[in-house]
């Protein structure tokens, strides 16, 4: 096949190249708006990481590590006035017993505090509303875990105030020290507003769940005692025997939270959102509780950040691609031009007529063998030199100047040279010179084709002798015809050839008897 029978290929594979620069922009694009997507839904997510750790921690400072606790503690190991009535030795709220318990509730702000027998009697309750005293209290695990010697927290729904409040229980014990008998328990009661504003601080949808999956405490009121899914009726039924939300279970019925806090992320009101969870230990028996964070991700990455993220990307790595397009395409037309370099070089080294190659200056850069055959001259001896060192100064000046003129205005220019080669002999040669211009016109050089003609010109010199030769001959023969006797050459019985002694001798002119009919 020609050479130009690639240039079809070649367009089509840019065209290829485009369509796969496009396609491949267009995954990249997708590809960084996913990657910013991801990256900020980390950054929300270390965020709500942080902020679940200091909702956790602040927690904990409000509950378990709070100062009450340790008063609690203290209380049920140094107050004999609380032993006095846990024992019976003092009546059920026995001044001294309540003054006690009133000094802490006035301290720290307490709804209610409370001594409990050994059998979960409430026998001593100081508070400023309802007194509880006489309730039995045996069935809550607060106190079942106080009487084992554990201090707890534990959330839930006043059996008396039906309302939500956080019981803090210490053991009571006979002596000073732990070691001695537990007599009862010390129990705090708090109030729950402080849990619900804390919740609300975040900022987010944040709620508590208890180990049995029932929301004790959110910031969307509508999740208030709502139950993770699944709902099955024994786990309703479970939750109810354990009475401690109150009576919201009671009638065997229970709403389902509309997501699960196990999951990564949700679908709330069809809105995506993220789900993050930290447990908080307040020993309770049935398990750790749950504090529960969300977060609306789904306008992470709304559509004008897509678009000018997407739009950025698919700008950039389209003209990266088609920078990488071109230099492909560069070094296809680079690959082509070595291909038809190489087939021109062969065609030059093997070419019958000499070619010389030189600068803009006429130094000569490259002469093909033909040229070294012809002249005698190798490459190495004439490179850098000028072609006048062949001129024999046989070639008239008007060449020359001829020549020159042709070639600084950019034309190419044809003419004849008496050369002389290495060994001294003279040849004649046709030359071709035409001038290399760059895109700008400026002559970067020039290319001469030499063909050796003094064979030619000594054939046509012979060929003109022996035309001269025969001319003479013919003149000699014309002049000897025409002063010879009388002579008639004639063709078909017509007069075609005679000469004047003839005319004379037969009268008329040349022309009345030129091929006329003889007669015998």
């Amino acid at each position: 096949p020609m050479l130009m029978d690639n240039v079809p290929e070649q367009r089509i594979s840019w065209t290829s190249g485009l369509m796969v620069v496009l396609a491949l922009s267009l995954a990249g694009a997708v590809l960084v708006v996913d990657v910013v997507q991801n990256q900020r839904l980390d950054e929300r997510q270390t965020q709500r990481q942080k902020l679940l750790e200091q909702a956790a921690t602040t927690l904990e400072e409000q509950t378990t590590r709070a100062p009450l606790v340790g008063a609690a503690a203290l209380m049920g190991l140094t107050e004999p006035a609380l032993k006095a009535v846990a024992q019976g030795v003092q009546l059920p709220d026995a001044p001294v017993a309540l003054e006690s318990l009133a000094t802490a509730r006035e301290r720290f702000g307490l709804e209610g505090a409370y001594v409990i027998n050994a059998n979960g009697i409430i026998v001593a309750h100081e508070t400023l509303g309802a007194h509880s005293t006489g309730a039995d209290v045996a069935f809550r695990p607060y106190f079942q875990q106080a009487l084992q010697g554990r201090l707890n927290v534990y959330a839930a729904v006043g059996s008396q105030s039906h309302e939500r409040g956080l019981y803090v229980a210490a053991p009571l014990y006979a002596g000073a020290s732990a070691q001695t008998p537990v007599l009862g328990v010390v129990m705090f009661k708090m109030p729950f507003a402080p849990i619900d504003a804390l919740l609300a601080r975040s900022g987010l949808p944040t709620l508590l769940l208890s180990p049995q999956g029932v929301v004790i405490s959110a910031t969307r009121p509508e999740w208030l005692y709502a139950v993770v899914p699944p709902l099955t009726q024994s786990r309703i039924d479970a939750i109810a025997r354990l009475r401690q939300f109150g009576r919201h279970f009671d009638n065997g019925v229970a709403s389902a939270l509309p997501f699960s806090p196990l999951a990564s992320e949700v679908l709330i009101d069809g809105v995506q959102h993220a789900v993050q969870r930290r447990t908080v230990d307040w020993n309770d028996p049935g398990g750790a509780w749950s504090l529960v964070v969300l977060e609306d991700v789904s306008q992470v990455m709304p559509l004008p950040d897509r678009l000018r993220y997407g739009g950025v990307a698919l700008g950039l790595l389209a003209l990266l691609g088609g920078l990488v397009v071109e230099l492909l395409r560069n070094r296809a037309r680079m690959a082509a031009t070595q291909q038809r370099l190489l087939v021109l070089g062969a065609a030059l080294e093997n070419s019958p007529l000499a070619v010389v190659v030189t600068d803009a200056q006429g130094a000569i850069e490259w002469v093909n063998p033909e040229f070294e055959r012809n002249t005698g001259y190798s490459l190495s001896e004439v490179r850098g030199r000028k072609p006048s060192l062949l001129a024999s100064g046989k070639t008239p000046m008007q060449t020359f100047s001829e020549m020159w003129a042709a070639v600084m205005t950019g034309r190419s220019w044809k003419g004849h040279f008496i050369n002389r080669r290495k060994d001294g002999t003279e040849y004649h040669e046709d030359a071709t010179l035409s001038p290399v211009l760059s895109a700008r016109g400026v002559c970067v050089g020039m290319v001469g084709l030499h063909q050796e003609v003094s064979q030619r010109m000594r054939e046509q010199e012979k060929l003109q002798r022996s035309e001269r030769r025969l001319k003479e001959l013919l003149e000699q023969q014309n002049a000897i015809f025409d002063n010879a006797p009388p002579v008639l050459l004639s063709c078909d019985g017509l007069m075609h050839l005679f000469n004047p002694a003839f005319v004379a001798l037969v009268g008329g002119t040349p022309q009345q008897l030129q091929d006329q009919r003889v007669s015998m």
